[in-house]
């Protein structure tokens, strides 16, 4: 008699049709469950790489193509029109920070990474402050505080 460690259990595969040999029946068996684990393995692959993606390209708002968008959720009370290029970049941007500041700290800190360099100083209620600085200064300012930027009463952009 063998002992238990010796004996193994091997499945006990019966075929319902006569003449069907055990492996074509296993084989019967075994393909398509590899081949939803093989889809399901992709569909999951896809999924999450999907949600890495959008989630770091919807932190922040970075393009000169939402200007319209953004003027519906910002509206302007008293705008001067944009008569060149520039100007609408420039309203574009004052814009596009609003909503990156509403968006939390990180999409700001992010959107400032863009904007400034390393060696900016700010000159906040009269403290010279690096750019590290001065975030840092926010982040405990909005742990604090919810401050959302709303609507513009007034945007003056003239000229170049």
């Amino acid at each position: 008699m063998e002992s238990k460690e010796e004996q193994t259990i091997e499945p006990k595969i019966e075929s319902t049709s006569p003449g069907m040999p055990k492996k074509k029946l296993l084989l019967i068996i075994l393909i398509p469950s590899i081949i939803v684990v093989i889809v399901v393995a992709v569909v999951v692959g896809v999924v999450v790489g999907t949600k890495k993606k959008d989630k770091k390209d919807d932190l922040i708002v970075n393009s000169y193509d939402n200007t319209a968008e953004l003027l519906e959720k910002f509206p302007i009370g008293n705008p001067t029109k944009v008569q060149n290029g520039i100007e609408a970049k420039i309203q574009n941007r004052l814009l596009t920070g609003f909503e990156n500041w509403n968006r939390g700290f990180d999409a700001w800190k992010a959107w400032g990474n863009i904007l400034h360099t390393e060696d900016s100083i700010y000159n906040v209620h009269g403290a010279r402050l690096t750019l590290a600085q001065y975030q840092d200064s926010m982040d405990v300012t909005l742990k604090r505080t919810n401050i959302l930027m709303g609507d513009f009463h007034n945007m003056l952009i003239c000229g170049e």
